[in-house]
Protein backbone atom coordinates (compact mmCIF):
# COMPACT_ATOMS: atom_id res chain seq x y z
CA UNK A 1 0.00 0.00 0.00
CA UNK A 2 1.30 3.45 -0.93
CA UNK A 3 1.26 6.22 1.70
CA UNK A 4 2.55 9.78 1.92
CA UNK A 5 5.18 10.68 4.48
CA UNK A 6 7.17 13.80 5.37
CA UNK A 7 10.80 12.76 5.24
CA UNK A 8 14.28 14.24 4.90
CA UNK A 9 16.17 12.91 1.89
CA UNK A 10 19.95 12.95 1.56
CA UNK A 11 21.85 12.18 -1.61
CA UNK A 12 25.63 11.89 -1.83
CA UNK A 13 28.03 11.40 -4.69
CA UNK A 14 31.82 11.20 -5.04
CA UNK A 15 33.20 14.07 -7.10
CA UNK A 16 35.44 12.96 -9.99
CA UNK A 17 34.85 9.27 -9.28
CA UNK A 18 35.87 8.30 -12.82
CA UNK A 19 39.24 9.98 -12.35
CA UNK A 20 39.67 8.17 -9.04
CA UNK A 21 38.77 4.84 -10.65
CA UNK A 22 41.35 5.44 -13.38
CA UNK A 23 43.96 6.52 -10.85
CA UNK A 24 43.40 3.64 -8.41
CA UNK A 25 42.49 0.91 -10.93
CA UNK A 26 42.26 -2.40 -9.04
CA UNK A 27 42.36 -0.55 -5.69
CA UNK A 28 39.17 1.40 -6.50
CA UNK A 29 36.79 -1.29 -5.12
CA UNK A 30 38.55 -1.04 -1.75
CA UNK A 31 38.10 2.74 -1.77
CA UNK A 32 34.40 2.30 -2.50
CA UNK A 33 34.03 -0.14 0.37
CA UNK A 34 35.77 2.24 2.81
CA UNK A 35 33.58 5.10 1.51
CA UNK A 36 30.43 3.02 1.98
CA UNK A 37 31.44 2.04 5.52
CA UNK A 38 31.83 5.70 6.57
CA UNK A 39 28.42 6.61 5.18
CA UNK A 40 26.65 3.53 6.54
CA UNK A 41 28.12 4.10 10.01
CA UNK A 42 26.75 7.68 10.05
CA UNK A 43 23.35 6.55 8.76
CA UNK A 44 23.12 3.97 11.53
CA UNK A 45 24.37 6.32 14.27
CA UNK A 46 21.83 9.00 13.35
CA UNK A 47 18.94 6.55 12.88
CA UNK A 48 18.61 6.97 9.13
CA UNK A 49 17.87 4.46 6.42
CA UNK A 50 19.88 3.52 3.35
CA UNK A 51 17.38 3.44 0.51
CA UNK A 52 19.66 2.83 -2.45
CA UNK A 53 23.24 2.92 -3.57
CA UNK A 54 24.66 2.92 -7.06
CA UNK A 55 28.41 2.95 -7.56
CA UNK A 56 29.62 5.80 -5.37
CA UNK A 57 26.23 7.43 -4.81
CA UNK A 58 23.93 7.03 -1.83
CA UNK A 59 20.24 7.75 -1.30
CA UNK A 60 19.36 7.85 2.40
CA UNK A 61 16.46 9.11 4.48
CA UNK A 62 16.00 10.46 7.98
CA UNK A 63 12.82 11.05 9.94
CA UNK A 64 13.84 14.67 10.63
CA UNK A 65 16.20 17.27 9.18
CA UNK A 66 18.28 17.50 12.37
CA UNK A 67 19.44 13.89 12.09
CA UNK A 68 20.17 14.33 8.38
CA UNK A 69 22.33 17.40 9.03
CA UNK A 70 24.19 15.75 11.92
CA UNK A 71 24.89 12.64 9.80
CA UNK A 72 26.11 14.79 6.91
CA UNK A 73 28.44 16.74 9.21
CA UNK A 74 29.88 13.48 10.53
CA UNK A 75 30.37 12.09 7.02
CA UNK A 76 32.15 15.19 5.75
CA UNK A 77 34.37 15.44 8.84
CA UNK A 78 35.44 11.81 8.40
CA UNK A 79 36.29 12.29 4.74
CA UNK A 80 38.32 15.38 5.66
CA UNK A 81 40.30 13.64 8.42
CA UNK A 82 40.75 9.98 7.47
CA UNK A 83 44.24 9.49 6.06
CA UNK A 84 43.18 7.24 3.16
CA UNK A 85 40.52 9.76 2.07
CA UNK A 86 42.74 12.83 2.25
CA UNK A 87 45.68 11.11 0.53
CA UNK A 88 43.65 10.37 -2.60
CA UNK A 89 41.65 13.59 -2.47
CA UNK A 90 38.24 11.98 -1.94
CA UNK A 91 35.54 14.67 -2.03
CA UNK A 92 31.86 13.90 -1.53
CA UNK A 93 29.06 16.28 -2.46
CA UNK A 94 25.81 16.07 -0.53
CA UNK A 95 22.30 17.46 -0.86
CA UNK A 96 19.51 17.49 1.73
CA UNK A 97 15.83 18.24 1.14
CA UNK A 98 12.74 17.70 3.27
CA UNK A 99 9.32 17.06 1.79
CA UNK A 100 6.36 14.76 1.42
CA UNK A 101 6.91 11.73 -0.77
CA UNK A 102 5.01 8.64 -1.66
CA UNK A 103 6.24 5.52 0.10
CA UNK A 104 6.13 2.34 -1.96
CA UNK A 105 7.29 -1.23 -1.46
CA UNK A 106 10.62 -0.32 -3.07
CA UNK A 107 11.23 2.99 -1.28
CA UNK A 108 10.17 6.56 -2.00
CA UNK A 109 9.05 8.33 -5.12
CA UNK A 110 7.83 11.76 -6.14
CA UNK A 111 8.94 15.27 -6.98
CA UNK A 112 10.52 15.83 -3.55
CA UNK A 113 12.91 12.91 -4.12
CA UNK A 114 13.91 14.38 -7.49
CA UNK A 115 14.44 17.77 -5.88
CA UNK A 116 16.73 16.27 -3.24
CA UNK A 117 18.79 14.64 -5.98
CA UNK A 118 19.07 17.97 -7.83
CA UNK A 119 20.24 19.72 -4.64
CA UNK A 120 23.05 17.14 -4.40
CA UNK A 121 23.93 17.61 -8.07
CA UNK A 122 24.34 21.35 -7.46
CA UNK A 123 26.94 20.79 -4.71
CA UNK A 124 30.70 20.67 -5.15
CA UNK A 125 32.95 18.00 -3.65
CA UNK A 126 33.22 18.53 0.10
CA UNK A 127 30.09 20.69 0.17
CA UNK A 128 26.69 20.04 1.76
CA UNK A 129 23.75 21.99 0.31
CA UNK A 130 20.35 22.04 1.95
CA UNK A 131 17.02 23.31 0.69
CA UNK A 132 14.99 26.03 2.36
CA UNK A 133 12.43 23.39 3.39
CA UNK A 134 15.13 21.57 5.34
CA UNK A 135 16.55 24.77 6.82
CA UNK A 136 13.10 25.78 8.10
CA UNK A 137 12.69 22.42 9.84
CA UNK A 138 15.95 22.50 11.78
CA UNK A 139 15.77 22.90 15.54
CA UNK A 140 17.28 26.11 16.89
CA UNK A 141 20.35 24.46 18.44
CA UNK A 142 21.19 22.55 15.23
CA UNK A 143 20.63 25.70 13.17
CA UNK A 144 22.98 27.67 15.42
CA UNK A 145 25.66 24.96 15.41
CA UNK A 146 25.40 24.48 11.66
CA UNK A 147 26.44 27.96 10.56
CA UNK A 148 24.34 28.07 7.40
CA UNK A 149 25.08 30.41 4.51
CA UNK A 150 22.13 31.58 2.42
CA UNK A 151 23.20 31.12 -1.21
CA UNK A 152 19.98 32.45 -2.74
CA UNK A 153 17.58 30.90 -5.22
CA UNK A 154 18.67 28.63 -8.05
CA UNK A 155 16.82 27.00 -10.90
CA UNK A 156 17.63 23.32 -10.70
CA UNK A 157 17.34 21.09 -13.75
CA UNK A 158 13.73 20.36 -14.75
CA UNK A 159 12.26 22.62 -12.03
CA UNK A 160 10.36 25.74 -13.10
CA UNK A 161 10.72 27.68 -9.84
CA UNK A 162 13.96 28.66 -8.09
CA UNK A 163 14.94 26.69 -5.00
CA UNK A 164 16.53 28.60 -2.14
CA UNK A 165 19.75 26.83 -1.16
CA UNK A 166 21.85 27.03 1.97
CA UNK A 167 25.40 25.84 2.47
CA UNK A 168 26.16 23.89 5.61
CA UNK A 169 29.44 25.31 6.95
CA UNK A 170 31.29 22.67 8.95
CA UNK A 171 33.94 23.75 11.44
CA UNK A 172 37.46 22.89 10.28
CA UNK A 173 36.39 22.13 6.71
CA UNK A 174 36.62 24.31 3.62
CA UNK A 175 33.62 26.63 3.35
CA UNK A 176 34.41 28.64 0.21
CA UNK A 177 33.02 27.08 -2.95
CA UNK A 178 32.04 28.36 -6.38
CA UNK A 179 28.36 29.03 -7.00
CA UNK A 180 26.18 25.91 -7.02
CA UNK A 181 26.64 23.71 -10.07
CA UNK A 182 23.69 24.93 -12.10
CA UNK A 183 23.46 27.19 -15.09
CA UNK A 184 20.70 29.26 -13.60
CA UNK A 185 20.39 31.49 -10.57
CA UNK A 186 17.59 33.78 -9.52
CA UNK A 187 18.35 37.45 -10.07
Amino acid sequence: MNTKKNITFVFSDVEHSTRLAQQLREDYPELLEQHRTVIRDAIKKHKGKEIDTAGDGFFMTFDNPNSAVLASVEIQKKFHTLKWATEIGLKVRMGIHTGVALTTESGYTGVEVHLASRVCNAAHGGQVLISHATQRGLEKNVKEESHLSDLGGYLLRDFAEPVKLFQLNISGIRSHFPKPRTDFNEK
